[in-house]
C-alpha cells in the first residue's frame, strides 16, 4: 500500500514537473501513431536530411489512403445510425406502415450499404412491434461498435497527418542549419515521448 501511495506521488510530480505542457499534443499525437503505425515514428527518428523527403512521401500517401478509406467508413456509419433511428423512431401506430413500405425505405437508405441485405432480411425477420426492440438493441450495438472504430480511425489520421506535417515543415525550411537543428529537436521529442 506506501509503495503504491509512492508510486502515485511520484507520478504526479512526474506530471506537473517534468512533462513540457507546450508539447502535450504532440505527445498525445505521437502516442497515437505509435499504436497502430510505430513503423512511422520509428522512420521520422532516424531520417536523417537527405531521407526526410522520402519518408514523408511515403506517409503522405498511406496517410491519403486511409483518408479515403475512413470516407468510405463514414458512409456505412451514416446509413447505419440512419437506420437506427428510423428504428428508434417506430411506435405500435407507425410500426405496420413501415414494414410495408421497408422495400421502398431499405432500396433508398441502403443504396450505398456494404451489408445491404443483411439489414434487410434482418428487419424482414421482425415480425411484430413486440420484437423490434431486441432487433433495434443488435443494431445499436453495432452501431456503437462501428461508431467507435470509426472515431479511434479518425483519430489516428488526424495525428498522422499532424505527425507528417510537422515533418514536412522542417523539410521545406530554406535555411540548412536551421533544418538540422529542426530536425534534431524533433527527433528528440519523439524518442522522449516514447520514455
Amino acid at each position: 500500500f506506501v509503495v503504491a501511495i509512492l508510486a502515485c506521488c511520484l507520478a504526479i510530480a512526474f506530471s506537473f514537473f517534468s512533462f513540457d505542457a507546450d508539447k502535450k499534443e504532440n505527445y498525445i499525437q505521437t502516442q497515437e501513431v505509435k499504436a497502430k503505425t510505430p513503423e512511422m515514428v520509428s522512420d521520422l527518428e532516424t531520417a536523417t536530411l537527405e531521407s526526410l523527403p522520402s519518408v514523408i512521401e511515403k506517409y503522405k500517401e498511406l496517410n491519403d489512403e486511409a483518408a479515403k478509406k475512413q470516407k468510405e467508413d463514414q458512409i456505412q456509419k451514416d446509413i447505419l445510425d440512419t437506420y437506427l433511428q428510423d428504428l428508434k423512431n417506430l411506435d405500435e401506430n407507425t410500426f405496420e406502415g413501415y414494414k410495408a413500405k421497408f422495400p421502398e425505405r431499405s432500396a433508398s437508405l441502403f443504396a450505398k450499404c456494404n451489408d445491404k441485405q443483411k439489414y434487410i432480411d434482418g428487419f424482414n425477420g421482425v415480425n411484430s412491434y413486440k420484437d423490434l426492440d431486441g432487433y433495434a438493441e443488435k443494431i445499436n450495438e453495432e452501431y456503437n461498435e462501428v461508431k467507435q472504430n470509426y472515431l479511434v480511425e479518425r483519430n489516428y489520421i488526424k495525428s498522422a497527418n499532424a505527425l507528417i506535417n510537422r515533418a514536412d515543415a522542417i523539410n521545406t525550411t530554406a535555411s540548412a542549419a536551421k533544418k538540422a537543428a529542426d530536425l534534431e529537436t524533433f527527433q528528440s521529442d519523439l524518442k522522449s515521448f516514447g520514455k
